[in-house]
């Protein structure tokens, strides 16, 4: 199928043929990927030590919340936070 679009040159013509449609494509891909339970992931990159020092109560919070049914036990993760950040 040929994109009919109207355009006085070349490069007007494959900027809105081709360029517009593929960055709107990439933006929807992005939008896609990165939201929801991606977010919830990206937080748990605070557990990586560069990064403890950011920890804060609200994102603890939010990280205990979201991974809940998967931890061992949920009442020592407080404490296993606490060790994480003295270790390193």
């Amino acid at each position: 199928m040929r994109s009919n679009v109207e355009a006085d040159n070349t490069a007007m013509y494959y900027r809105r043929s081709i360029f517009i449609p593929f960055l709107d494509d990439l933006v929807s891909q992005l939008h896609t990927r990165f939201e929801g339970l991606s977010s919830h992931a990206l937080q748990a990159l605070l557990l990586l030590p560069p990064n403890l020092s950011r920890l804060c109560g609200e994102a603890l919070s939010t990280l205990i919340t979201h991974y809940l049914p998967d931890l061992p036990s949920a009442d020592s993760v407080a404490q296993e936070i606490n060790l994480w950040k003295a270790h390193w």
